[in-house]
């Protein structure tokens, strides 16, 4: 039987043992996050009469505007010899994997406090079970992607191979941001709204279903936007036959893996914490 020590001092004492007992809590929390995931998406889609379509109303509900826009000739986009709609869905899906995994990450403490105050468990389990979550909506997001390719027959150059690193990249990027806020966010709400409304905003600044400007002010929001690379290089797996921003797409996943690996130790820290609080 495993034996527990409790102790006063903080773990960023001994932050070797905090990152192995972090590592160690992710081999252990496979099983009961894959039996999370399976719960949530049985109990989440099961009280639909839609279902699975769901899973494709977000980019959708992005995508039919725009693609109607661009169609009246009121939005202009480049989208090269791909039909706009087609651009478009590709590309807000890259988007949404982000938004989702920063979503899921960010309220982790807030959505399962009850069972976090009731329960001893490795709270890893959590984040886990919220990042297959978003790979699922993403693989059904994929089979939509992939009819309308067929439809429209879009070639697939050899740049595709490359996507599974550049969606591992968008979540480690939602995982670290959603991390280092979750405290924060779980203590004032205020500032929890504050986070969704800017991340609207910040749909609008990311060249996702148009080409990164390098001139004006949206040239310097893209240049110092730490997603673009991200996102550009993951729509140009599935839309290009070059990369054009490959060294900051290196550089920004090499912060953000940082960034991820200090949001873990800082909710190891955190949470309990937190947990108390709220239940106080």
């Amino acid at each position: 039987m495993k034996v527990l020590h409790y102790s006063p001092e903080s773990g960023l004492k001994h932050i070797g043992v905090l990152l192995r007992d972090i590592i160690e809590n992710f081999r252990q929390a496979r099983e009961l996050s894959v039996r999370m995931f399976t719960r949530d998406i049985k109990a989440g889609y099961r009280e639909f009469f839609l279902g699975f379509f769901w899973a494709f109303s977000k980019p959708l509900g992005v995508v039919i505007p725009f693609a109607f826009l661009e169609q009246q000739n009121i939005l202009q986009v480049d989208t090269g010899d791909i039909p706009p709609f087609a651009y478009m869905l590709i590309c807000n899906t890259f988007w949404f994997v982000f938004v989702d995994t920063f979503t899921a990450t960010r309220g982790l403490a807030t959505t399962s406090m009850a069972i976090l105050s009731k329960v001893r468990f490795a709270v890893e389990a959590l984040y886990l079970a919220g990042v297959w979550r978003v790979l699922f909506n993403f693989g059904l997001q994929c089979i939509a992607i992939a009819l309308v390719m067929i439809f429209w027959k879009i070639p697939l150059h050899n740049l595709v191979v490359f996507l599974p690193v550049a969606i591992f990249s968008l979540v480690l990027a939602g995982t670290a941001l959603g991390f280092l806020l979750m405290p924060l966010v779980t203590l004032v709400k205020d500032l929890n709204n504050l986070v969704v409304t800017l991340v609207s905003l910040w749909f609008f600044i990311t060249p996702i279903i148009y080409p990164p400007e390098t001139e004006g002010l949206i040239g310097v929001f893209a240049a110092y936007n730490p997603i673009t690379p991200l996102v550009v290089t993951a729509k140009q797996c599935m839309t290009a036959t070059e990369f054009t921003m490959l060294p900051q797409f290196i550089m920004v996943t090499v912060v953000f893996t940082v960034l991820a690996i200090l949001g873990l130790i800082l909710q190891r820290i955190a949470l309990p914490i937190l947990v108390e609080r709220m239940n106080a």
